[in-house]
Order: structure tokens, then sequence, then C-alpha cells
């Protein structure tokens, strides 16, 4: 296991340092490296390891540590991370980081970061020198303000005092929340979190905050029989990403009307200030952006007006069904609700599976953990900004039959137990690792 796990330390380490750039020879290394931190997980998986809680964080962090170069100019040294002008606007094929940097510039001259794009002459003044003028320059759709909700903001004003303008503080805040779920997962399944090649990416390499997202959500479960701290957790992941809203109806069956109020509350005090400014991004995202969608591209393709209609509708009935299910204990109702939001919306980002990882993990599903290795191929985008019919296909078929056979199997159990007399509720309730 030890070997192993030094081999994927190389791997991070030629992640971490190599100029990748959007051409077929960076993209097949980038596959090929996945792939191989994909098959020594599953390998390592198989052989039913025995891990120490010291050796998986210390193996989670020095992987991690490995990949915070990753997006560095090619001239620049180890020690050149502490300064912004020597970043890439390309973070291992990503670059969403520098609106979390441009946000908190806003916010700190006093302006409501909800009022104007990036774009927007009205910011010209903040971005008269350097590094503004860089990270203005490299922010994608800088044409729509901001979609991020007042929590993240929060996130971002607070590693933008300690690192302005710079990407290191995005990832440290998400190498720390991925320690954090490491810590509280339990041993051995935390491997397929710790090693996971999607996670380790996703923020320490390209410096997405979905990691402490998940971290917020694994805490809500975890209390999900305590009425106030389940409620104001849930208000608090929210404000700083919409998504976890959907367990709304699983916090009642957990926690009652009351936590559900709570949440509510609190998420609506966070956005008070800001309403209705922040509807613009939102509505704007809502309504016109597609990635990597599978169930939604097909709707799509049956009927462009229809889609996002029929692709809701198809989340409101899995989430009912979920809710409805006598057969499904709470990780598992959690954790396919958020896999559902991700995989049935028009915009299915890797990184957003991070949302249901752990609670996934704790709930024994491997279809979330394997769709985690397989989304890796929506990198192929980077060729030329085009998807493809074929990688689509390749990535998102084997998912809908695996989705299929695993619920067909639940609902054939829940059906027998029905028809003898057994309708009983899952007495398994939430508890740390």
């Amino acid at each position: 296991m030890r070997t192993v796990a030094c081999f994927i330390f190389i791997s991070c380490v030629i992640l971490g340092r190599t100029d990748f750039i959007s051409n077929w020879e960076s993209v097949g290394l980038y596959l090929l490296l996945f792939a191989f931190q994909a098959g020594s997980l599953i390998w390592v998986w198989k052989t039913k390891p025995a891990p120490s809680r010291r050796f998986v964080l210390a193996t989670a962090l020095f992987f991690r540590l490995a990949l915070l170069p990753a997006g560095l100019r090619e001239d620049a040294s180890l020690q050149d991370m502490l300064d912004p002008q020597s970043w890439q606007r390309f973070l291992l094929f990503d670059h969403d980081v520098w609106r979390f940097l441009w946000d908190p510039h806003v916010a700190a001259s006093g302006i409501n970061v909800y009022t104007f794009a990036p774009s927007d002459a009205a910011l010209d003044q903040l971005a008269e020198d350097e590094p503004w003028v860089t990270v203005r320059s490299r922010i994608n759709y800088p044409q729509t303000p901001t979609t991020y909700p007042p929590g993240a903001q929060l996130l971002f004003q607070i590693t933008n005092k300690i690192l302005p303008a710079n990407p290191l503080g995005i990832k440290l805040l998400a190498i720390a929340a991925d320690l954090g779920i490491s810590a509280l997962l339990p041993l051995p399944s935390v491997l397929l979190y710790a090693w996971n090649p999607l996670v380790l990416k996703a923020g320490a390499a390209s410096a997405h905050y979905d990691s402490l997202l998940a971290l917020l959500i694994l805490a809500v479960y975890y209390n999900s029989q305590r009425l106030w701290t389940s409620g104001v957790l849930l208000g608090t992941a929210a404000l700083v990403k919409l998504s976890p809203l959907v367990l709304l109806p699983w916090l009642f069956r957990q926690s009652g009307i009351g936590g559900v109020l709570i949440a509510l509350g609190f998420t609506a005090l966070g956005f008070a200030p800001f309403y209705p400014g922040f509807l613009t991004g939102l509505s704007a995202f809502g309504g016109n952006w597609q990635f990597n969608a599978g169930y939604y591209g097909a709707l799509q393709w049956l009927s462009p007006v229809a889609a996002r209609p029929l692709a809701a509708l198809s989340f409101l009935t899995a989430a009912f069904l979920i809710f409805r299910s006598k057969t499904l204990n709470p990780a598992q109702q959690a954790a396919w609700t958020l896999f559902f939001v991700v995989v049935l919306s028009p915009v299915v980002m890797p990184w957003y599976l991070l949302w249901c990882l752990p609670l996934a993990i704790l709930a024994g599903e491997m279809i979330p953990i394997y769709f985690s290795f397989a989304v890796a191929l929506s990198i192929l985008v980077m060729l030329d900004g085009i998807e493809r019919s074929w990688w689509l296909w390749l990535e998102h078929l084997p998912l809908f039959f695996a989705i299929c056979f695993r619920f067909g199997v639940t609902f054939h159990r829940q059906s027998s137990k029905w028809i003898h007399g057994h309708d009983t509720v899952s007495d398994d309730s939430p508890r740390p690792g």
C-alpha cells in the first residue's frame, strides 16, 4: 500500500509541475495520470486495506501539497507561488478561480458584487494596476455578474485578505476542507475520498472550494438529529452554494419542520441584504449555460423547448421517490438526492460531484464514486472547446444503466416488503466514523 501511495505521489508531482496546455499531448497525459490514480485507488480498495488514520491524513496531505504548484508559469519556482504574477490563467485546465479573487476586490471597494459584471466600465477604476488588470482579464464569462452566494463571498474575502489576488489561498482552503473530511469519514472507506483523483485535482490543483461545501454537508448529516445545529449548518451550506437546499425534505425527515425553518431562515437572512441583485447572475446561469450534460443533452435533442422543464421534473420525481423510499437509509437518501441534482442538470461540472461523495462513501454507494472517475472525460472539451457526442455517450450511458439497475433492485425489494407486509423504515442513524 505504501508503494502505491509513492507512485500516486509521483503522479501528483508530475501533474503539479507540468505545463499543461490545450492540445492532445497535454490532455492525453492528464487522462493517463488520472486513470493511473483511479486504477491505483481501485486496486488498493480491492485488497481490503487497513490503513491507520495517521497514514491516510499524511498521504492525503502530501498528495495535495504536490499538486499546489499546478498552474504556475513554466519558469516559476516553488517560492513564486506567493507571487500573484507567477500564475497562468489555467490551473490544470480550470480558471474559475479568477472570479473568486476579483469579487472580494470589488467588495473591498464598497461596491455590491452583485451589481456589476466584471467587464462593466463602472469597475474600470478597480483594474488600473497589476495584479488586478490580469485578474480581471482572466475571468470566465466576464459579461455575467457573479453567481456565488454571500457565504462564498465571505470565504473569498478571507482568503484575499491573507493572499491578495493569489489562487494559493483558495487551494489551501480546499486542502484544509479535504483533510477535515478525511478525518471524519470511517476507515478504510475514507481512502475513496482522500485518494480520489477528482478530489485531488478539484481543490489542490484547480482551486475549487467545493470540498468546503462537502464538509458542511457531512456536518449536517452527523448532526441531523440536533434541531438547531442541523438547521444552521444547512443554512450555512446554502450560503456557500444553493445546491444543499435540495436536502430540505431530507432534513424534515430527520429533525422535523423546525430544522427546515431554521435552515430557510438562516439562508434568507444571509441573502436579504443582496436582494434582488444576486438573482441576475443566477438567472443567467440557470437559463443559458450547459456543459457535460448527458441526460439533459438527450432531452434537449428530443425537445429543446421542453428540456429544462423535463429535467426539473425528472429531478423532482427522483427526489420524491428517494424521500418516500423505505429501503434507503439517511446517508443513501442524502447522497442520491445530491447526486441526481448534479447529473440531471444542464451543467455537470466534475467538481460538483464532491458535494455527494462523502455521503456516498458513508452509504457504500459505488455509482457516484465510479462516476467521479468517468467524469474525467469531460476534460476533452479543452482540445477545441467543442463537446463531442462520443465521449458524452461513453461517460453517461454506463451511468444510466447502472442507476437503472441499482434502483430497479431497490424498488423490487421495496415492493416485495409491501406485498409481505413488512413496510418498515430503516433505523440507521447518522453517526461519525
